[in-house]
């Protein structure tokens, strides 16, 4: 099998790039690879500096920026073709590179359904402002509906509990409030790349993580 080379940044936080990179082997099998010299070149890079903070927004964006160029530095040095970055809230500030970026709005939006209509967008308030999934839905015929005030602080401290293992508890919270949304949708989207360790089961949902890993493997196998 013949891949191109995969870089994926972490640090935002490095738990949910480690999600994505479990979740890329197994899309990798699914594609074919079985025997190990049949998996391709995985390039995974942890920069403790991206500056997200625990409810996933970005602090400082010139850091977030100075950060998100080294990291991509560092891809390019290790002639890297595709990427991905572990991180909904800062696919605003993509530095310029020559590699190709496969984003997670991008993936997502592959994966929903042709019968969905009305899709709750679960996210960062850095990930509904910055609009970076109004962009990549742009040319689908999908309403999105976003969390009210109530509802994202909820969707934070999920985040937050994420980032210190209390999964029981955020899985608690994320599974109710992804029932709520989904009374007014079609379906939801785990718009931030630590939601899905909270692993809230419904069929109607869309693990971003899940997203991101498999359109990685098609892109870097040209399927």
């Amino acid at each position: 099998m013949k891949w191109k080379k995969i870089g994926l940044i972490s640090g935002a936080g490095p738990l949910a790039a480690a999600d994505i990179y479990s979740k890329l082997i197994t899309e990798c099998n699914l594609l074919g690879a079985t025997l190990d010299e049949e998996y391709p070149e995985i390039i995974l890079y942890n920069s403790p500096h991206l500056n997200v903070s625990e409810e996933g927004n970005v602090a400082s964006t010139e850091q977030t920026k100075k950060a998100l160029k080294k990291a991509v530095e560092v891809l390019e040095r290790e002639k890297v073709e595709i990427y991905g970055i572990g991180c909904n809230s800062i696919h605003a500030f993509i530095p310029e590179t020559k590699m190709k970026l496969v984003g997670i709005p991008e993936a997502v939006a592959q994966q929903v359904s042709k019968n969905w209509k009305k899709i709750a967008l679960i996210a960062t308030r850095e990930t509904i402002e910055t609009k970076i999934y109004q962009r990549a839905f742009q040319d689908k015929n999908v309403e999105l509906i976003y969390p009210s005030e109530e509802q994202q602080k909820i969707i934070d401290q999920c985040i937050s509990l994420v980032l210190q293992f209390n999964y029981m508890k955020a899985r608690a919270l994320i599974e109710r409030l992804n029932f709520e949304m989904l009374q007014h949708a079609d379906g939801s989207i785990l718009g931030c790349s630590e939601l899905p360790l909270a692993k809230p089961l419904t069929e109607n949902t869309i693990d971003c993580n899940q997203a991101l890993a498999r359109a990685l493997a098609k892109a870097a196998l040209g399927a």
